[in-house]
């Protein structure tokens, strides 16, 4: 006895699947960073007096680099060296990018521009910024009377 198979039916999920085979078919050979331009990586947290920012900088000399602060915004900028191959050498895959980047963050107080310490250890750039006093909250006492 044979079988008939019937035609599964259409539905709207279909065509998202397809174009999500589109998109990445499209962006399959443009690097990572370059589409979403989040280079280098940042990580930052706050406390009550400070904000700490690790950036992702290996292989970035650190005489290359920019730390500074301007109307609340830290801002990060360098170049990034790419590695000469040999002159018989190919690349089999390269994800890796050179060239000059930039990133600008947001810090939600005055910083204390006295106080910022940068440093680099194992490739990720260490900054913390500190609150100034002045920007600090108060406590204000009430007087009985």
């Amino acid at each position: 006895m044979y079988t008939i198979e019937r035609p599964r039916s259409w539905t709207i999920v279909d065509d998202l699947f397809d174009w999500q085979d589109e998109f990445n078919r499209m962006f399959r050979n443009i690097r990572p960073a370059a589409v979403e331009g989040r280079y280098p990586a940042i990580n930052a947290w706050a406390s009550k007096d400070s904000i700490i920012v690790d950036v992702d900088i290996p292989g970035v000399d650190p005489k290359k680099v920019d730390v500074s602060i301007e109307n609340n915004e830290l801002t990060v900028s360098g170049t990034r060296e790419m590695e000469q191959l040999p002159k018989d050498g190919a690349y089999h895959l390269q994800e890796r990018t050179g060239g000059e980047f930039r990133r600008t963050l947001n810090i939600p107080f005055m910083v204390d521009t006295g106080r910022v310490e940068a440093k680099i250890k194992n490739g990720i750039l260490r900054i913390t910024l500190t609150r100034t006093d002045e920007d600090k909250p108060k406590k204000i006492l009430i007087e009985a009377s």
